[in-house]
């Protein structure tokens, strides 16, 4: 995509990596345990270079629909239990993958009262600090099991941008099943363009320019942090990206 830097270049930054539900499963629903592998190695190798990543990942109700056998139900209640039958079997299959690379990784559930709070934002903080210095790979995920329909993020690109805030990354990766970042919908629109590359972002240009589909992460919250790079991925690869800065 673009005359791009590969994220894999980065050496002794921070990287946030965001991953959809659609990017870890399969054509049944199910996880991919080969995508996590491989995303895994990715992360390895990341690593290997001297960067710290923290994941962003989704799947934990796939991962419960699994296990339980059964469709996706429309209450709330529902999918908060299916969550929470998931969130460990997602954990349980990034832990194997990782341990197979040699690498720890730890669970980071998160609500909005962890950067709205100032407290409880130092808190989670301090805690993503000591993670990383101790070499483990934090997995974030929303604590929908809990979660107030009411009060959440509902979409994990706002916690990646939030938490490249927090750990004041270098980059943030979402992984998308797109092939990248759009004008509009293209599967709504057949006019819709992929926009290669977005050399600066500014206040006007969200007020006035086109809808950029798929990527809600850089709006004012992603835009708090200003010292990275975002780079939207189509697939479940972490090199030859549009970079956005």
């Amino acid at each position: 995509m673009g005359d791009s830097t590969s994220v894999q270049t980065i050496v002794g930054g921070t990287v946030v990596v965001k991953i959809g539900t659609s990017s870890i499963t399969d054509r049944k629903g199910g996880l991919s345990r080969d995508v996590i592998a491989s995303l895994a190695q990715q992360v390895a190798a990341l690593s290997a270079a001297g960067n710290r990543v923290v994941l962003v990942s989704s799947g934990a109700v796939a991962a419960g629909l699994q296990a339980l056998g059964m469709a996706r139900p429309n209450d709330v209640l529902t999918k908060q239990a299916v969550s929470a039958v998931g969130q460990s079997r997602l954990m349980r299959a990034w832990d194997e993958a990782f341990a197979a690379v040699g690498l720890i990784s730890g669970q980071a559930l998160l609500t909005p009262n962890d950067f709205f709070d100032r407290t409880q934002y130092l808190h989670a903080r301090n805690t993503f600090q000591r993670l990383l210095e101790l070499k483990v790979v934090p997995i974030v995920n929303e604590n929908d099991a809990l979660a107030d329909d009411e009060l959440r993020f509902g979409d994990n690109d706002r916690i990646a941008a939030l938490v490249a805030h927090l750990v004041n990354a270098d980059v943030l990766v979402l992984l998308t099943d797109m092939n990248g970042l759009y004008t509009d919908d293209p599967r709504k629109n057949a006019d819709a363009s992929l926009i290669h590359e977005i050399a600066a972002v500014t206040p006007d240009a969200w007020a006035n320019g086109p809808a950029l589909w798929r990527l809600p992460a850089p709006d004012a919250a992603a835009h708090k942090y200003t010292r990275g790079h975002v780079t939207v991925l189509g697939g479940a690869e972490m090199t030859g990206a549009a970079r956005l800065a």
